[in-house]
């Protein structure tokens, strides 16, 4: 679907634009009426909320052991958002004893660290409760058991935004798509429960991707055009 709309948003600008022929602009009418017809594109508006959803490891964790001053205060807001009292039990000297996990489920939708499946790894996320949603790949899972429950969080590696470029997905606000870089910021360490979107992209130019957040993940094909065209 992302390959399409970059597609038609090159065309459009095409026709929209000074230089466009004169013979493609008298069919500008005729595909206007095409493009306003049952317009549904998806919208990150329609994009389900998984962040409240239920959250289940997939196969077992390992243990490791984690930087207290490093992991502490994201573990306490993930479990204080889990309504759970953080066990200071699990602590070791300087230390957290976790458990380390390749894949989870969120909301029945598969999560992985972008060294397992990065297709799954690549997300849309907000790296605080206040900030707008911005797109990385998850580099690490980890839990921390709680009332017989785990409670996770994720460390995810957030793109670099681009310098300003000319962008025809301006035109259509609420189809969700933006251009980011293609290198990745230190990395953000986020409760899994915060809202979080699987994330659609597509190489647009040398260091610059364009991006979608959506409620379900990319499907076979899609990936195949994408590895066609590289």
């Amino acid at each position: 679907m992302l390959k399409t709309f970059c597609a038609g948003a090159n065309l459009r600008a095409l026709l929209q634009s000074e230089s466009c022929p004169t013979a493609l602009k008298a069919a500008v009418p005729i595909l206007e009426r095409q493009w306003n017809q049952n317009r549904r594109t998806g919208t990150i508006g329609e994009v389900n909320n998984l962040g409240n959803h239920q959250i289940q490891r997939v196969g077992n964790g390992r243990q490791v052991l984690l930087h207290r001053e490093q992991y502490q205060s994201v573990f306490q807001t993930a479990f204080k958002n889990a309504s759970k009292t953080f066990p200071e039990t699990s602590s070791k000297g300087a230390f957290l004893v976790a458990q380390s996990h390749k894949r989870i489920s969120i909301g029945g939708r598969l999560f992985a660290t972008q060294n397992q499946l990065l297709r799954n790894a690549q997300v849309f996320f907000r790296p605080s409760e206040d900030e707008i949603f911005v797109p990385g790949v998850i580099d690490a899972i980890f839990s921390i058991g709680g009332d017989g429950e785990d409670v996770f969080i994720l460390c995810v590696l957030p793109r670099k935004p681009v310098e300003r470029i000319d962008n025809p997905f301006s035109r259509f606000p609420d189809f969700g798509a933006e251009f980011w870089s293609t290198e990745l910021g230190s990395v953000v360490h986020i409760p899994a429960t915060q809202p979080l979107y699987h994330s659609q992209n597509r190489l647009w130019a040398k260091g610059i991707m364009v991006l979608k957040p959506v409620s379900l993940i990319m499907t076979i094909n899609f990936v195949h055009s994408l590895n066609a065209n590289r």
